[in-house]
């Protein structure tokens, strides 16, 4: 019976590393996501390698194009976890991209236990991405804005 049972788990151990050693050639290179009605193309490396000089062709160099306004400035993190809203009250006027803002402006509200504590800019700058949607829910330092330094 040892036997056996050693003989079946020697085959399922190379089965499982045939499968591992084909798996990345079977999963895709590139991908399209739509975010806000903007499509962005991604590289995707696999195992925390960087993708291939020349994997993606040209496309590379415009995926990086695409995808910079929502990757410029630094980014505000939620400084607790609740739901995000950009206003109280419909009176406020919500913050929007491109927006100067100055350090102390309020940007939007973390909801927390019934709370709405107010997130302000912590430098001067201007509004390049807002990264969450009112009523999403995020977790303490989660990136809630991008703030492009003036």
């Amino acid at each position: 019976a040892k036997a056996d049972f050693e003989a079946d788990l020697a085959k399922r151990k190379a089965q499982t590393q045939t499968a591992a050693s084909a798996a990345p050639a079977a999963l895709p290179n590139v991908i399209t996501v739509s975010l806000d009605g903007r499509s962005y193309r991604l590289d995707i490396a696999y195992d925390g390698a960087a993708p291939a000089p020349g994997q993606t062709g040209q496309a590379s160099g415009q995926a990086t194009a695409s995808a910079a306004p929502s990757s410029e400035g630094e980014g505000l993190p939620s400084p607790l976890t609740g739901k995000f809203y950009l206003t109280k009250d419909p009176s406020e006027t919500a913050c929007k991209v491109g927006d100067k803002v100055r350090r102390g402006d309020r940007l939007c509200y973390i909801e927390a236990m019934k709370i709405n504590n107010a997130v302000c800019a912590e430098f001067d700058g201007t509004v390049t991405a807002i990264l969450a949607k009112n009523g999403d829910s995020v977790e303490e330092d989660d990136i809630i804005i991008k703030i492009a330094r003036d």
